[in-house]
């Protein structure tokens, strides 16, 4: 009701679409953002301060994901000061002053390219301080994240839904039995994972699937092997589970997990899938990957939940 009787308005209360902090008058962006955090706890700060950081605050992101940092401008902000450094406490209370290397400058763009070389396990701890149209300074908030020693596929964190990149059965129900949405109760790392509901008392199988419109390529910094973790649930009726890869040339491998009881796990399972096995996927050139419940071929078989987050390759060497 409120963000109808401020439409066309700068209500500030109401106009927070584009992320984080608006455009200047209530309306379909406004009303966009509003029905993608429907039901989720949101921190109102203050709209001066620079928002919505990349990578997440409090997330796992990878040496190649962590940089550049981007953030989403305050709104009278003209510049921003940018403060990067290992140590929480002295990031939080250092100035333009400082000379210890915390301090990295003033500049106008909204993003920052680390020049350092990130380690597996460090915590980097950053700040932007927004230099106001008015000349008066807004501190900023201490955001952080941790590198992890393996590449990230799908972490499933970024702020827009999980089904705007995965696509499940919305639109042809007769063929595929998934819908996925957003979790924010039972994750395995970060802030959310993917729920998929899946239904094969009618369509023989259920899939959920995503297009890399780039390519990715599956055999730098070493990596050989490819991990999921799944949470199911006793109530589940068990189903052959699977992945597929396929390239850019439309080769195709297939890897079935060797229990279908996993869908039956109270608690967060490793999936690890072994890239040697694959023989006929062009691993520098992955196109498309799909998870796939059920065989294809069974008619009125099972239904259940099941809970997807960090999709990851393994092992990474982290040397420059």
């Amino acid at each position: 009701m409120l963000m109808v009787e401020s439409w066309v308005t700068d209500d500030p209360i109401c106009d927070v679409g584009p992320m984080a902090w608006g455009d200047g008058v209530v309306d379909e962006a406004d009303l966009e953002v509003l029905m993608d955090h429907w039901g989720r706890e949101v921190n109102i700060s203050d709209p001066r301060q620079a928002a919505a950081p990349t990578p997440s605050d409090q997330s796992i992101s990878d040496v190649e994901q962590a940089s550049p940092l981007c953030w989403v401008s305050g709104r009278y902000s003209a510049e921003h000061d940018i403060y990067i450094g290992t140590d929480p406490v002295r990031v939080a209370e250092a100035d333009i002053s400082d000379t210890t290397g915390i301090y990295r400058g003033r500049q106008e763009g909204n993003e920052y390219t680390l020049p350092d070389t990130l380690l597996p396990g460090q915590t980097i701890y950053w700040r932007i301080d927004e230099f106001n149209t008015d000349t008066r300074l807004t501190k900023g908030q201490v955001w952080s994240f941790s590198v992890a020693d393996y590449l990230i596929v799908e972490d499933m964190e970024p702020y827009e839904p999980v089904w705007r990149r995965w696509m499940d059965g919305w639109d042809n129900p007769k063929e595929n039995g998934c819908l996925v949405d957003d979790n924010f109760t039972i994750v395995h790392t970060g802030k959310k994972s993917m729920s998929l509901l899946y239904d094969n008392s009618k369509p023989p199988l259920s899939k959920v699937d995503r297009f890399w419109g780039t390519p990715h390529d599956w055999t730098r910094k070493g990596v050989d092997t490819l991990i999921l973790w799944l949470y199911g649930s006793p109530d589940n009726i068990a189903e052959p589970l699977q992945v597929r890869l396929v390239d850019s040339w439309g080769y195709a491998a297939v890897f079935v997990h060797p229990d279908p009881a996993v869908l039956l796990s109270d608690g967060w399972q490793q999936w690890s899938i072994p890239l040697a096995n694959v023989t006929n996927v062009n691993l520098t050139s992955v196109h498309y990957m799909a998870i796939e419940i059920g065989d294809g071929l069974t008619e009125e078989s099972g239904t259940g939940k099941l809970y997807i987050d960090d999709i990851c390759l393994y092992p990474v060497s982290m040397r420059p």
